[in-house]
Order: C-alpha cells, then structure tokens, then sequence
C-alpha cells in the first residue's frame, strides 16, 4: 500500500493575520473619539479582528468526514472551519501530524482521536495556536489521548489544547506523554481546568520548553514533582499564574487523614485506682491507745493497739488496694491499637506502614474492613511508593500494579488490563496499540486485525475488499461489485458495467456489447 500525505486543505480564503499599523492619515471625529478610549493600536487590533472574523463567516466550512486511509498528516490549520471535528479521524491509524487550529471549532473533542497513537513530530497534536484566534472546543480532555507514546518532540509543537474552553480535571494518562523523549511545549493553559493537578505531570522530565498550565482554576497543592521541573524547563515554566486557588483545599474535598502518628496512650487515660475504694484504714479508725489507762506508772505491758473485742473493727487492717483484679492499677495498651493512618501498634508504640502497604481507621473505599488496624497489602491495582501511608495511588489506565504493590507496571501491546488483577489478550476484532484498561478497541469498519487474538493495529481494508465492525480479516467483493479502501460494504456496478471478483472498479462494457442488470459480472454481445 502507498503511504500518501495529505494534499494541502482546498481553497479557502484564510483570514488575514492581524498587524498593528499606524494610520496613515487623521482619523474622524467619532473614530478619534474610541482611539482616545482605546487607543489607536488597540484600535486598529479590533477592526482587523472583525473584519477577519466576517471573511471567516462567509467562508465557513466543516471538515471533511473521509480522507485515504493512508494518510499521514492532517493539517487543516488557519482555514477558517467551523463545526467539530470529526469521529472518523479516528480511523486514520498512519497519522503522525495533526494540527487543527485557527479555525472556529467547536463541540468536545472526540475520543477516537487517541487511536491516532503514531502522532509523533512536526506539528504534533495541535488544537490551537498561540494567541491566535483559536477554537472554541468544550467538554472534558479524553483520557485516550494519554497514548500519544510515540509525541517526541525536540522542536516541534508538542502537545496544544490551550485557549479553548475545556472543563473538568486534567486526565492523569496525559502523564504518559512525558515516557518518551518529549521535549517541547504541554500546553493546557487559559481553560476553565478543575481539581489538583496530576502528579504524573511531573514525568515529563526531558521537557526544556514550555509547561504552561496558567489561567484555570486548579486548587490544592502544586506535586512536587511537577515542582522539580521547574529547574529543567528553563523558558517558560508556567503554572501557578492565573491560579488563584492552588494552595487551597479543593471544594468539597473530606478532611485529610493525620499523617503524624498519634500518642500510643489514649486521649482518656483510665484513672490507676478505682474512683470509689474502700479507705486504706477502716472508716472508724481505732483509738491510738486503749480506754483506759492505769494509774500508775507505765503499764507493765504494752496495751493491745486495737481492742480485740471492739465490735466492727477488722482483726487485721484491711489491704490498701481492694482484692478484685480490676481495676488495674497501669492502663492496658489495648486502645494503642488506635494508631492513626498509615501506622500500625507493634505492642510498645505505632510503626510507620512499609511501601506498597497503607492502615486507614475510618471505613472507607480502599479498605477490606470498617477498621484496618494493621498495615496491609495495597489492593491489586494500585500502588504506594511511600512509608506511612492511609491509601494507596491507583494505577493509570493500561498499567498493573507489581506484586509488592511498590509500582505500576505497563501491560504489553494487544492486551487490556482486567479489574486491575491481570494481563489479558486483545479478543477477536480488538485490538490496542497499548495496553488499556478493561477492553481493547473495537476495531473499524472497513479495517481488520489481521490476527484472532492480541493484535495491537486495526488496518485498513485495501480496494476490492470490505469488512464489517470488529473483523479479523477482509472480504473480497463478489462479481458485479467493487469497493475502494476502507469500505464497509461492496458496490454493485450499474448497467452497462461488469467487473470480476476483488475489483476496485467497474468497467464499462465494450462496443457492440451491453449489460443490462445491475452487478453485472459480464457484458453481452448485441
């Protein structure tokens, strides 16, 4: 098959880029009037602005639906497109370079675009411009485009969303951009963005030019390891600018788990002694000396300290601490089970919990139990690199937690990760260039696996042949019919054409011969 690029857009008068010039000779009164409000500059930026926005409306027109499936750059930058984009561009697998912007753009972007996974230099993935007129795209960033693995730009666009108007928070796969060699300009700066920012940004570690996230409304902390970029990235590194709400907790985020080891002692200490005891000495306490007294002189021995018939008083004095075993008179170490979020009571005090484990007192989403008081194994599927933990980091999409729960690991090519336990094949008409989360692919209409199991591509079907959705392998047209590349189904030839088996085309009958059915596989003589 011949790899083709795509031919330049068709002829559509582009707007005109917007200069500021001087006027050339005094302005009227009610202009001169807005320069004084405006300025003259300022002014002229305006007028150049409508004006190019009117030629764009005249010459409105949508993207095409159906390019060859071979080709390997869409670049329809800077023409003036209105509309969205669309999901067919999806099945164009050979694409390298995409670059859409300057245009009038509109509507989400669709998540077939992630199946453009060899998109790798010159213009990159490009949704817009700069600060140019760009698009008006809306919606969520799908997290398809985390498998743009291959994007390794040294000085090309990289990877562009910025001044549009997406929402939500930013996908964590976009992290997996940063796996290559990538090393020129992420852009996702002057949308509308929520949430923390992902700390799988920070792996865009070659990066030197361009980390600009300004001008949303992301909140919480800044990752460290985003952070750490700052010393790489040395022409604009921007993220904070425009933020207004990092450093502050995000809405409606619950209160955070202590990360400090609470005190092994509890918060009430039970009181050493009971709170009602018996006295040390009887109540009626004995007098000192007997009642009486002889007369005369010393007695001749000592007097009984304590009258032996004396009614009510003990024969012996009564034991100090009383004779039940409890209470005790030192705590129990029992309630030091209550050690905080990621510690557990080894007996003596709180230990911090190892890598790749974590202990949470409070019921919660991660937990086998209402009340994990030991450090325990990460579930499958996710992952702790540090000690001292209460959860634990889910693994992106197409990774599988190791063993010791320490990391995430990348499943290979033509396979899918299920419930995050395990590796599993790519079923019949799937496919994935990288392993994804739970499913594969389905594969296009008018493409094919080429393979049962495991494929890892979804190929165009050449002319002559066709497929339906989710095909291993292509079908040859039937006499009388034909079909060019990428067809779903075959096309029957009119009358006074015929063609064989596996035609592109039809041929038209010769003279002094006709056909007169539709699909005809032969023609006749006169």
């Amino acid at each position: 098959m011949m790899i083709t690029t795509l031919p330049r857009k068709p002829s559509i008068d582009r707007p005109a880029r917007c200069k500021f010039r001087s006027a050339s000779r005094a302005p009227g009164p009610a202009l001169a009037a807005i320069q004084r409000v405006v300025g003259g500059r300022s002014l002229s930026l305006l007028l150049c602005i409508s004006a190019s926005l009117s030629k764009r409306s005249a010459n409105a027109a949508t993207l095409p639906t159906a390019e060859p499936s071979a080709t390997t750059s869409l670049d329809y930058s800077s023409s003036g497109y209105t509309g969205t984009i669309p999901t067919e561009f999806g099945k164009l697998t050979d694409v390298t370079s995409f670059a859409v912007y300057q245009n009038g753009l509109t509507g989400s972007v669709p998540s077939e675009l992630g199946n453009l996974v060899k998109i790798e230099s010159n213009h990159g993935f490009r949704l817009s411009y700069y600060h140019s007129m760009s698009n008006l795209l809306t919606g969520t960033v799908p997290t398809e485009l985390g498998r743009f693995s291959h994007l390794s730009c040294t000085h090309c666009a990289g990877f562009m969303m910025q001044e549009n108007k997406l929402t939500g928070t930013v996908p964590t796969q976009l992290g997996k951009l940063g796996g290559g060699s990538f090393k020129h300009q992420f852009r996702l700066d002057s949308n509308t963005f929520t949430g923390v920012i992902p700390t799988q940004l920070g792996r865009f570690t070659l990066l030197t030019y361009g980390m600009d996230l300004y001008s949303n409304n992301f909140c919480g902390d800044v990752p460290t390891e985003l952070q750490a970029l700052s010393t790489s990235v040395t022409t604009y590194y921007r993220v904070t600018t425009g933020n207004d709400e990092l450093n502050n907790e995000c809405p409606g985020k619950p209160t955070p788990v202590p990360t400090h080891a609470p005190s092994p002692i509890p918060t009430a200490v039970p009181s050493p002694l009971p709170t009602v005891g018996p006295s040390p000495l009887p109540s009626p306490f004995p007098t000192p000396l007997p009642s009486l007294m002889p007369t005369t002189g010393a007695p001749t021995a000592a007097p009984t300290p304590v009258p032996t018939p004396a009614t009510g008083s003990p024969t012996a004095p009564p034991s100090p601490i009383p004779t039940s075993p409890r209470p005790s008179a030192i705590p129990s170490p029992g309630p030091t089970a209550y050690c905080g979020g990621g510690y557990e009571w080894n007996g003596l005090g709180c230990d911090e919990c190892g890598v790749g484990k974590y202990s949470n007192l409070t019921a919660g989403k991660y937990n086998v139990s209402s009340q994990v008081r030991t450090c325990i194994l990460c579930p499958a599927g996710r992952y702790q690199k540090k000690t001292g933990q209460g959860s634990c980091d889910a693994c992106d999409d197409g990774e599988l937690s190791l063993s010791d729960r320490s990391d995430c690991g990348f499943c290979s090519s033509g396979t899918f990760v299920y419930k995050g336990i395990s590796c599993e094949k790519c079923p019949e008409g799937t496919y994935a260039p990288r392993a994804v989360a739970d499913a594969c692919i389905d594969c296009f209409e008018g493409g094919h696996t080429g393979q049962a199991l495991a494929a890892d591509s979804c190929q165009s079907c050449d002319s002559g042949t066709y497929s339906e959705e989710k095909a291993v392998n292509c079908s040859t047209c039937v006499v009388g019919t034909f079909s060019g590349t990428s067809f779903s189904a075959c096309i029957s030839c009119d009358p006074g054409k015929y063609s064989e088996a596996g035609a592109s085309t039809c041929t038209s009958c010769s003279a002094g011969t006709y056909s007169s059915q539709v699909g005809s596989m032969n023609c006749t003589d006169w």
